[in-house]
């Protein structure tokens, strides 16, 4: 019914449904009036015509009131005007009618305002309704626009924040509105402390060479509007002042319609880089360096070795000719080559033991000053060949240490065979000592050729030659410095070059003293033993028997004719299973054993022949090539008493076997 009423009102403000109407309803009046024409008075008559055109007014409007006015006048003149009416008459009918024009008029008049109000009003409030329309349109976009951005931002500050990249967002003022955790580390600032920031007070860039500012990415990005990067690293100066090594690079942020709005600022330190670039550059120098010394090496030990070669082959020839003094000449020019080969080789071994960290220490409470006396024996015929003046202070208080002996003795020996060596006949070679609280400082010093300036670290380096033409004058393959630095700084000490004025080398090394005094252990001949053990008189001969076990025929035989000579009953085998079979046919006291046998090597013919009867109480003496430590702590595990390398010196056997030898004689004398 509504719509049905919605539509019917909309058809009469229209001009025919406003036409239709006022003659209906002026049809309606003139209907009423003849109806009513007998009841009601005659001025009353327009009451009728009034009502439609009230209706009409109201209904469709001031047009539709005007037309039904019209109308009801026309039928009104029409049809109620009697002709014959008398004068009077018409004066009064033209006075109502005149104001029933009037009063028709006014109604529609009031009408017409009223209508134009109402439509007036009604399109204000649709209009109203449609503003309110769009600002809810506006109010849901602007609202479905801020979540979008509140999750993009959301989604951009995780982003950044997982980065590995320091990472800071400036907007076209150069103030900061993002900041990632590693910018804050790198910077120093705070993420809420710096938010709306300038930049250049957050991230002040200096150059690494000039020391000067750098000018800021940001602001050279928001001028260009291209991507800027840094052709070398700058230093970033954090909040504390902390200087940062690092690379960047800086980029627009274009919006719609391509306008710069912000610059992306990304930076990353390159410390550890930087650190493992020098770690490589380092190894890569010291790689060069060791392929230089490796080549020097090679041919300083090819010279060396043929060094020997010639005078033995002339000793060789000089014997072969017979003569009895051109022999004797002969035969010290052969040892003094075989020991200087010997001397090489041990030299070779040492190299292995310093590059592989396995010189073996063992360790005792001992004193100084007989360790320091021991190495001033061992370099004294060197120090006398070449007529030098040598002069020892060494205080006469006990300086207990905690030391292997042998290797302090070869650390001091070291040194002083490099002084006696580097300089001239008829110098000077001086080992002092000073005692402090609880440091020994003790000094090798010279008069020799000195070292250049800048050599003082590097000659402890191994195969380091001051010159190549000296050094090999004097022979030597650059390695006892190297050892004497590791022999110090195993024993917790140090090892220098001392700088001073007077002409020669001084080198100072020092040594913690120990707490522990109460019992020293002294060294002899390089085996330890307890200082009031008087060693037995090796005047006399060797008179043991002794089973030589060499796969050498010419090393076995020979060492069997100098056994004989010192006293010796021999016996000679040439492999390992030879030597167990004749152990217990000849019982010797003692057997020499090679460790490179066929068949059955002295490691295991060692082990077999202690489990023979009799061989718990035989000495075992491994007689070999092998000299590195594995193979000396490998000869104590299978059973052997000693460990020898080739070649041996007489005194050596002598010093070792007369103990037994003595040992022997008391047993028998206390035999009644």
């Amino acid at each position: 019914m509504f719509s049905i009423s919605m539509k019917l009102r909309s058809y009469l403000s229209t001009p025919p449904g406003e036409y239709l109407l006022a003659v209906i309803a002026a049809a309606i009046a003139v209907a009423l009036r003849f109806g009513f024409a007998t009841v009601v008075a005659q001025r009353e008559n327009f009451f009728f015509y009034l009502g439609a055109i009230v209706v009409c007014a109201h209904v469709s409007g001031r047009r539709a009131g005007l037309i039904c006015l019209a109308v009801t006048m026309l039928a009104n003149w029409l049809l109620f005007w009697p002709v014959d009416a008398p004068p009077g008459f018409w004066t009064a009918e033209l006075l109502r009618t005149g104001m029933f024009i009037a009063v028709g008029t006014a109604i529609c008049a009031g009408y017409g305002a009223m209508h134009r109000a109402l439509a007036a009003l009604e399109a204000e409030v649709a209009q109203r309704s449609e503003t309110e329309a769009l600002l809810s349109a506006e109010i849901a976009h602007r609202a479905e626009s801020e979540k979008n951005i509140r999750i993009q931002r959301d989604w951009l500050e995780t982003t950044l924040t997982n980065i590995g990249d320091a990472t800071i967002l400036v907007d076209e003022h150069e103030r900061i509105m993002l900041m990632n955790p590693v910018a804050e580390q790198l910077t120093g600032w705070r993420r809420d402390g710096v938010i709306g920031q300038y930049v250049k007070a957050v991230f002040v860039l200096l150059d690494e060479q000039t020391r000067l500012p750098v000018d800021n990415p940001v602001s050279k990005v928001l001028g260009s509007g291209r991507l800027e990067k840094q052709d070398q690293e700058g230093l970033l100066v954090d909040r504390n002042g902390v200087e940062h090594p690092i690379e960047n690079s800086a980029a627009p942020m274009f919006d719609a319609d391509g306008q710069v709005v912000g610059v992306v600022l990304v930076f990353r330190d390159v410390s550890a880089r930087r650190r493992a670039d020098r770690e490589m550059q380092r190894l890569v120098n010291e790689l060069r360096e060791a392929d230089r010394l490796k080549d020097e090496f090679l041919a300083l030990l090819a010279h060396e070795l043929r060094n020997p070669l010639a005078p033995i082959r002339s000793a060789i020839d000089i014997v072969r000719m017979g003569e009895r003094p051109a022999v004797l000449n002969a035969c010290d020019i052969l040892q003094r080559q075989v020991e200087n080969m010997a001397r090489l080789v041990d030299d070779l071994l040492q190299v292995s033991r310093i590059t592989h960290n396995q010189l073996e220490m063992r360790k005792v409470y001992t004193d100084l000053a007989p360790i320091l006396r021991q190495a001033l024996e061992m370099s004294r015929p060197l120090i006398e060949a070449k007529s030098h003046r040598l002069v020892e202070e060494i205080p006469s208080g006990p300086m207990p240490v905690h030391a292997d002996p042998t290797r302090l003795a070869q650390l001091f020996a070291n040194l002083l065979n490099n002084a006696a060596k580097f300089t001239d006949p008829g110098g000077e070679v001086a080992l002092t000592v000073e005692r402090n609280s609880d440091r020994v400082v003790i000094a090798v010093s010279d008069t020799g050729m000195g070292i250049p300036r800048g050599m003082e670290e590097k000659i402890f380096h191994l195969f380091t030659q001051l010159d190549s033409g000296i050094s090999r004058s004097q022979g030597g393959l650059g390695i006892g410095l190297t050892l004497v630095q590791r022999i110090a700084h195993m024993h917790g000490g140090s090892v220098r070059v001392a700088r001073t004025e007077d002409p020669g080398t001084t080198f100072l090394v020092e040594l913690p003293l120990s707490s522990f005094s109460s019992q020293f252990i002294a060294v002899s001949g390089g085996h330890e033993k307890n200082m009031t053990y008087d060693n037995p008189d090796t005047s006399g001969p060797l008179s043991l028997r002794v089973l030589v076990v060499d796969d050498n025929h010419d090393a076995a035989e020979s060492m069997a004719v100098l056994l004989n000579i010192l006293g010796s009953e021999v016996r000679v085998c040439h492999d390992g299973i030879e030597a167990v079979e004749t152990f217990p046919i000849f019982q010797p006291q003692v057997v020499l054993l090679d460790i490179g046998l066929p068949r059955l090597d002295g490691y295991g013919a060692a082990e077999q022949i202690r489990a023979l009867p009799g061989g718990d109480s035989v000495t075992l003496i491994a007689l070999s090539g092998y000299g590195r430590d594995d193979d000396r702590r490998r000869s104590r595990e299978a059973g052997f008493d000693h460990h020898l390398v080739k070649p041996v010196a007489p005194d050596t056997l002598i010093n070792l076997m007369s103990p037994i030898v003595a040992r022997r004689q008391t047993s028998d004398a206390a035999i009644p």
